[in-house]
């Protein structure tokens, strides 16, 4: 078969069902796109905690301004000790909106890089599917193909993108 994808008889050697193997084809050509993908989800829970994280200090430091300084362990979550250290809420009112602004850009390019990732994924693999199915159906004997109306065969053949 063209374009580096297998045929219909080393699929069914690779797994029981096709699409197990097609799945296991596109993965193993394109492991590098998977593992972006993989390190974009993680950067964005790591921005979407450090927002969530970031926000209750700012509004914290916002409606107690008249404090000259502000202690961590008052403004993170509880369980988290970090001991008596003080901070001037000059520089978190400051810091703060300065922080979730990069915590929101991470947030942003991650969720490109992994939606741009995941749409790459799912176009291989509708790539391949297609491939294998088109071989299987050309691949069968004359009788085999007469045997169907040629309304029949272009259902069948258009109804995988129903199925994808």
């Amino acid at each position: 078969m063209s374009e580096g994808f297998v045929d219909r008889d080393e699929m069914s050697e690779l797994s029981p069902h096709p699409i197990v193997g097609i799945c296991r084809q596109v993965i193993s050509q394109r492991w590098g796109t998977l593992v972006i993908g993989v390190f974009s989800l993680i950067a964005l829970a790591l921005s979407q905690s450090a927002f969530l994280l970031l926000v209750g200090p700012l509004m914290k430091a916002l409606f107690v301004a008249s404090k000259p300084t502000l202690y961590l362990h008052d403004l993170l979550p509880p369980g988290i000790d970090v001991g008596r250290v003080g901070v001037s809420t000059k520089v978190l009112i400051f810091w703060l909106p300065f922080a979730i602004t990069i915590a929101g850009l991470v947030k942003v390019v991650a969720g490109y890089f992994y939606e741009y990732i995941s749409s790459l994924l799912v176009l291989l693999f509708s790539q391949a599917y297609r491939q294998t199915l088109f071989a299987r159906v050309l691949g069968q004997s004359y009788l085999g193909l007469s045997r169907r109306s040629p309304a029949e065969w272009m259902s069948l053949l258009m109804n995988d993108v129903f199925f994808l």
